[in-house]
């Protein structure tokens, strides 16, 4: 069942993490003539790889402070939290800011699915319908029930997603 911690973090990261159009043609009438159709996706796709990039190396930054915790990749949070000693509130603290962290990767990465299928579609980086419905139901799948996986797993699930992502967009 979600708490209100979650919902609240899920709330803040709900927004999707690749631009706005209405961003991207704000940049570009800053930076130079009218923007074309043309300059807006090539801007679309340079900031969502970017986004992509950021999103990637908070995962692996993440990662890291969770094994200087001495947090055990093969373990799920929950395995986690009861092995912590009772008295324990500084780690306690630490994994709590660490499981909100998870949640808003996840939440950006949940949200922003058909998001980054639609910058694909107009790069033309999608050929049909169909093969976008399947990006996305492929991905959604890949995030689906990831809160009883262990850590390590969870991290490496949001990397190839992240990854795989950016390579689309090439």
């Amino acid at each position: 069942m979600i708490g209100l911690d979650d919902a609240v973090v899920a709330g803040k990261a709900g927004i999707s993490f690749i631009p706005g159009i209405v961003e991207v043609v704000k940049k570009l009438r800053k930076s130079g003539p009218e923007p074309t159709i043309q300059r807006v996706i090539d801007q679309l796709i340079t900031d969502t790889r970017e986004e992509c990039k950021k999103l990637s190396d908070e995962t692996r930054a993440l990662e890291r402070s969770l094994k200087e915790m001495g947090v055990k990749p093969d373990k799920t949070l929950s395995e986690v939290y009861r092995d912590l000693n009772f008295l324990n509130f500084p780690a306690k603290f630490s994994l709590n800011r660490h499981k909100k962290n998870l949640q808003v990767i996840e939440a950006k990465l949940s949200s922003s699915v058909d998001d980054l299928v639609s910058v694909l579609i107009c790069a033309g980086k999608v050929s049909d319908l169909e093969s976008a419905a399947e990006i996305s139901q492929a991905v959604r799948k890949d995030l689906d029930g990831l809160t009883d996986k262990p850590i390590g797993e969870l991290l490496e699930i949001y990397r190839k997603t992240i990854d795989r992502w950016v390579q689309e967009l090439m």
